[in-house]
C-alpha cells in the first residue's frame, strides 16, 4: 500500500473490513452497479463512466495504474466488450494490480 506506514496500513485494512461487512448484502448480490454504489468512491464511478462512454464513442482507453485498472475491471463486468478499447500501460507495485490486469484481459 503505497505511502503508508504500518499503522496506516492497519487503519486502512480495518476501514475496508468494516465497509465489506456493512455492505455485505450488496456485495453478495454480484450486481456490479450496486457494489460500485456501495463501496466505490467517486473517482471509481467517474473513471468507470468515462471508460464506458469512450468505448461507446469508439475511443481508445489507456489504463495505467492500480485505480484505473480497478475502474477498467468494473467497466468490463458491466460491458465485457469494452476490453477491446483498453490499452494496459503499466504494472504498479500494489499487490492487487497484477491480479486486476489479468482479470481485465
Amino acid at each position: 500500500m503505497t505511502g503508508l506506514d504500518d499503522e496506516g496500513v492497519l487503519r486502512k485494512r480495518e476501514i475496508v473490513k468494516r465497509a465489506l461487512q456493512k455492505h455485505q448484502e450488496a456485495i453478495q448480490s454480484k450486481d456490479t452497479r450496486r457494489i460500485l454504489a456501495a463501496v466505490g468512491g467517486a473517482e471509481l464511478v467517474a473513471m468507470t463512466g468515462a471508460m464506458l462512454q469512450a468505448h461507446e464513442k469508439n475511443v481508445a482507453v489507456v489504463v495505467g495504474g492500480y485505480i484505473s485498472t480497478c475502474s477498467a475491471l468494473i467497466a468490463a463486468r458491466m460491458k465485457p466488450s469494452i476490453t477491446e478499447s483498453f490499452f494496459l500501460s503499466s504494472v504498479s507495485t500494489e499487490q492487487g494490480h497484477l491480479i486486476g490486469i489479468k482479470a481485465v484481459q
